[in-house]
């Protein structure tokens, strides 16, 4: 598989389009520019086929070019987890307020594939694809592993501190279950593709949330 990284604007999340290299289909996860004018033209260029596209959670910055992508291509599958649905599915406009003066709403509200159980699976020709609910963040986060490849959207985050996001039922405490889950489960050498920030192994992070789980 080959990955690609686009880095979003206003703010710079990150989208990663995964390519299976036997059939040249392709995955996008958290496509968070409303235009999506740098993927259109990759997916073009290498002819493409996009199949799914992958949610971890439902901020704006993550979500902002779903539309995009589902009214070019209509036969894409939008996957997320049950809870990141039914919040994407709520218009809001505080972004568009914040970044660009108007209050121009955005929602997504056909989400085609809810995942809504821990560990579901959905397999792409040859691949697996898991999902692990990880709230905390938001009451939607969801950590998504693409074969042995793990996209951590705001949940697994490195050199940032964690950010509960108490207006869209952030906690720390249940933050905290869901990072003792994510060290219990996966091993150091895993490669982390966050949803801000560069890749980087499990272990390279390690001792700093072991502390931030003892910090009281």
């Amino acid at each position: 598989m080959l990955i690609h990284r686009f880095i979003n604007t206003p703010v710079p999340s990150n989208t990663y389009l995964v390519t299976n290299d036997k059939n040249n289909e392709c995955v996008l996860v958290d496509p968070g520019t409303k235009g999506c004018e740098d993927i259109l033209s990759y997916i073009n260029d290498n002819k493409l086929v996009p199949v799914y596209i992958l949610l971890t959670h439902s901020d704006f910055d993550h979500i902002w070019g779903v539309n995009t992508l589902k009214n070019k291509f209509p036969e894409i599958k939008i996957v997320a987890s049950k809870e990141s649905a039914r919040m994407a599915a709520i218009p809001q406009s505080y972004f568009s307020a914040l970044y660009f003066g108007t209050s121009e709403t955005y929602c997504v509200d056909g989400i085609d594939y809810i995942v809504d159980e821990h560990c579901n699976t959905l397999q792409w020709d040859d691949v697996k694809i898991r999902f692990l609910q990880t709230p905390g963040h938001t009451t939607c986060s969801t950590i998504i592993l693409v074969n042995d490849l793990l996209f951590s959207g705001d949940t697994i985050l490195k050199d940032t501190k964690p950010y509960i996001k108490k207006r869209h039922g952030g906690n720390k405490d249940v933050f905290k279950t869901s990072i003792k889950m994510i060290l219990d489960v996966f091993s150091d050498n895993i490669v982390i593709y966050p949803g801000h920030g560069d890749t980087f192994r499990l272990g390279e992070v390690r001792d700093f949330y072991l502390k931030y789980l003892d910090d009281k």
